[in-house]
């Protein structure tokens, strides 16, 4: 299995900043989750992959901890998810700090 960890790549003794934004989970079609599929979003707990297939996902999204829930569960709360009221809240797309590198193991 993967282990993600941010590489310091500035001196030691400087301060190093994290922003961790949490992802829109609504039903949103725009911003959140209105367009995966169920299959995607059980995938996307499996693999760590966006959208099932794409880019990782980064923290504080816990997929490591869900991936060990059965296939009931993980559609259980990708249902309950469906019953939030959408909300139209774009993110920013994943960047690690200035001076920083997202590093892959």
């Amino acid at each position: 299995m993967k282990r993600m960890h941010w590489k310091l790549l500035a001196p030691l003794g400087a301060v190093a900043l994290l922003l961790l934004v949490a992802a829109n989970l609504t039903p949103d079609t725009n911003s959140g989750l209105g367009i995966w599929t169920e299959e995607m979003f059980v995938k996307t707990m499996r693999t760590g992959k966006h959208m099932g297939a794409g880019r990782d996902i980064l923290p504080p999204m816990p997929w490591q901890s869900l991936n060990a829930l059965n296939d009931e569960d993980l559609k259980a709360i990708y249902a309950f998810l469906r019953t939030v009221p959408p909300v139209s809240n774009r993110v920013p797309a994943p960047l690690p700090p200035s001076g920083q590198q997202l590093s892959l193991e």
